[in-house]
């Protein structure tokens, strides 16, 4: 029975260390797991350039910017796309842990043609 017993206290004790692991895992930021956030930018890049590509006409393209682009900043010359990655970490993670989706935010700056002379 003292084997039965420690078998139990030891089961015990990994079934708390698994519970700790999981709530240690939920608190490590999204940002310090690059192998997930890699994998999720470059799925992102290429769904955005899949659907891109397709774009043809007016309506296609317009409904580009509003799946892809979050706000849309003009200051004069000067524009400023923003948006945000998805970052999937369901897949990479322990299956017993709940589906965790984050986002990562960016910005795309640069300068359009405009008549102004000032710019």
């Amino acid at each position: 029975t003292e084997y039965v017993e420690k078998c139990l206290h030891y089961d015990s004790e990994t079934d708390k260390a698994k519970i700790r692991s999981k709530e240690l895992l939920k608190l490590i930021p999204t940002l310090h797991k690059t192998d997930i956030i890699d994998v999720s930018l470059r799925r992102y890049c290429e769904t955005v350039k899949a659907r891109l590509e397709k774009c043809k006409d007016y309506d296609t393209k317009r409904q580009f910017v509003l799946d892809y682009v979050k706000r849309i900043i003009f200051n004069n010359c000067d524009i400023n796309l923003q948006g945000e990655v998805p970052i999937k970490l369901r897949a990479y993670e322990d299956p017993d842990q709940p589906s965790e989706a984050s986002k990562i935010n960016f910005s795309i700056k640069g300068k359009v043609n405009c008549r102004y002379k000032h710019c």
